[in-house]
């Protein structure tokens, strides 16, 4: 291996080390919000897996979700009562899901049309999915309000962009509530289930950092 090779070699190498040990890192998002920039999302059970290699070369895993339930679909070409495959990438991001496990899913549609979801997007086992989480979904609480945006304390919109603040960061806040538009004005407000605050009784704060993926 000549100088000018090996040079080229270690480069190659110190770079791949590089992006494999970024780590993914997302930003706290309640599931509303998850919900509202999804392009996707539904209620599906794992049905098999395997690893595969993606049109751009890069190695990929790809799910067959039996769909349950389609919450949301920009494209309407989900339909309930069928498979659908969804890929996720094999790094840091990648969503691991058992087989034959039921969940909420949210992804995006890459160019080519295929369905993907990563760590950022919300998924979530729905044995742990609250009565007032599910109405949310599946009445579409959460899509109608998506002219709402949920932010954190010192992240809300200076303008007059309507917005509920999340004082909160625990689950009561993401399984027993959504953030909801005054009817006819330009301002939003929180909309909270009964069992918020049995919720709130029972959990100790949780810190915002925790929501840091």
């Amino acid at each position: 291996m000549t100088i000018r090779s090996r040079a080229h070699f270690l480069a190659v190498s110190l770079l791949h080390l590089i992006c494999v040990c970024y780590p993914c890192t997302c930003p706290y998002k309640h599931p509303q919000t998850a919900v509202c920039v999804a392009d996707w999302a539904l209620l599906g059970t794992v049905q098999s897996s395997q690893n595969i290699t993606g049109d751009d070369g890069k190695a990929k895993h790809k799910y067959e979700i039996y769909i349950i339930k389609v919450i949301k679909d920009k494209t309407s070409k989900l339909k309930h009562k069928s498979v659908t495959p969804v890929i996720t990438p094999l790094d840091d991001c990648a969503v691991n899901v058992q087989k034959d496990s039921r969940s909420i899913f949210t992804g995006s549609f890459d160019g080519l049309g295929y369905a993907t979801m990563t760590k950022c997007d919300w998924h979530e086992d729905y044995t742990e999915v609250p009565k007032c989480q599910r109405r949310n979904l599946f009445k579409k609480f959460y899509q109608k309000n998506c002219g709402c945006i949920v932010c954190l304390p010192g992240e809300c919109p200076t303008d007059s962009t309507p917005h509920c603040v999340l004082r909160s960061s625990d689950d009561c806040d993401n399984k027993h509530s959504h953030c909801a538009l005054y009817p006819g004005c330009n301002k939003c407000s929180w909309r909270r289930c009964l069992s918020y605050y049995d919720c709130q009784d029972s959990q100790e704060p949780v810190s915002i950092q925790d929501f840091v993926l």
